[in-house]
């Protein structure tokens, strides 16, 4: 049997519980015209019939939450909210599997995105400060009173880990832990179960361009159990906690027509399929 038929069927046995942990933000897609040039200046002028985005989804943890949406999955999300609006709107119509447990802040980081019929023309990122003030305390709280299978840890250095962050990594259960790191000290992330940079994160996280030195450095300083490194569509690289390296390379490689939330998506499998006992080589496929 197939890993991904192995991986289906395992999901419809077996009901798995997934906590989400991080920083969350909203996605707003606009879908414009752009056939004119200013007259003013060399640029490109953007016609839409209001200032209402087209499309609003959440975004970063958020993101990650929504991927269990058709899974048999009970998905819990830990972050930081907005006032009621627009993250709320963006949750609207998710299915009942997906639960949060929020702290509000006074906004969320927004990306807006303009596209001219299927072509992406800029994103304009709204940010506002990191956040000053966390109530962790309660969100831990939380977050062990949920006996989940897996606990994924979703950081895009928005302020959510600007903590002690090993009450998140071990927990008083020691539940298996997933991080998606976006910023070192790489440290910080000491004792997770599988560390998971992309190539760019792993090449600041090193300094190395040197794959072999880039997973070797990088389980030395988490002592995870496996660290792996995505490559875009083209591959993914690992290494476990004994120095054994594996590698798996995609039969055909597609190129996508947009690449938002790919990473997001990558761990929430991962996630599912080591909560259901795969091995890291099949999580990976």
């Amino acid at each position: 049997m197939s890993a991904i038929k192995r991986f289906l069927e395992l999901d419809r046995q077996t009901q798995k519980t997934v906590s989400i942990v991080g920083d969350s933000m909203i996605d707003e897609y606009y879908f414009i015209n752009a056939n004119r040039i200013s007259p003013e200046f060399p640029i490109p002028v953007f016609v839409s019939k209001d200032t209402k985005p087209d499309i609003i989804r959440p975004g970063g943890a958020a993101n990650v939450w929504c991927q269990f949406s058709n899974f048999n999955v009970q998905a819990t999300l830990y972050t930081y909210c907005d006032h009621i609006s627009a993250f709320h709107r963006a949750c609207n119509g998710l299915p009942p599997n997906l639960r949060k447990h929020t702290e509000y802040v006074p906004a969320l980081p927004i990306k807006q995105r303009l596209y001219y019929e299927d072509h992406a023309l800029c994103r304009w990122d709204i940010e506002p400060e990191k956040y000053q003030r966390h109530d962790y305390e309660r969100l831990l709280a939380y977050l062990d009173s949920e006996a989940a299978d897996i606990v994924i840890l979703s950081d895009y250095d928005k302020g959510f880990f600007d903590c002690d962050l090993q009450p998140w990594i071990t927990g008083s259960r020691f539940r298996p832990t997933i991080v998606d790191p976006k910023k070192g000290p790489v440290r910080k992330w000491k004792g997770c179960t599988i560390f998971k940079p992309n190539a760019k994160e792993a090449l600041e996280l090193t300094g190395s361009t040197d794959t072999i030195t880039q997973l070797a450095k990088l389980q030395r300083e988490t002592e995870a159990e496996f660290v792996v490194i995505t490559d875009g569509g083209n591959e993914v690289y690992g290494i476990d906690a004994s120095g054994n390296g594996f590698e798996y390379i995609p039969r055909q490689v597609v190129k996508a027509n947009s690449v938002v939330g790919a990473g997001d998506c990558f761990v929430a499998m991962l996630a599912l399929a080591y909560s259901h006992g795969m091995s890291i080589e099949d999580c990976v496929e």
